[in-house]
């Protein structure tokens, strides 16, 4: 029979955080190279939106998130890579975003590989990615 064992998950705020992090950060680097390979994670975050909606609107949790994130980063092989330590809704994901290489990576590369089913429109996952931004202008993180 199966005995008991210890399982160690991250939640689902976390993930979401480290997924937006790790976009924020390929946004900072020149070129689309990375960025162009990981639009998964937009997938992710658009898909997560509703379920971790309260999350984004709660600013103390939300705050409190992102600082354990930073810290995490600046402890990370990443350090060196972005300015962690800027406030996360000035990166340029925000405009990045609206780089049609960026569109089409999601739509021929991730949608028509991994995705079955219908393919959320880009134009939607935009939205939700400036939502996001907007909430983190809101609580100046």
């Amino acid at each position: 029979g199966l005995t008991s064992f210890k399982l160690n998950v991250l939640s689902i705020n976390r993930t979401m955080m480290e997924k937006l992090v790790s976009l924020i950060r390929m946004s900072y680097e020149p070129g689309l190279g990375e960025l162009l390979t990981k639009t998964r994670h937009f997938y992710d975050l658009y898909l997560t939106y509703d379920l971790v909606e309260k999350f984004y609107n709660d600013a103390e949790k939300l705050v409190n998130m992102v600082e354990l994130v930073k810290a995490a980063e600046k402890n990370s092989r990443f350090k060196d890579a972005y300015p962690y330590d800027e406030k996360w809704f000035k990166a340029p994901l925000v405009n990045i975003i609206n780089d049609k290489k960026i569109e089409k990576a999601y739509e021929e590369n991730f949608g028509a590989e991994f995705v079955y089913g219908e393919l959320p429109k880009f134009e939607l996952i935009k939205e939700k990615i400036k939502s996001i931004a907007g909430v983190l202008a809101a609580a100046d993180l």
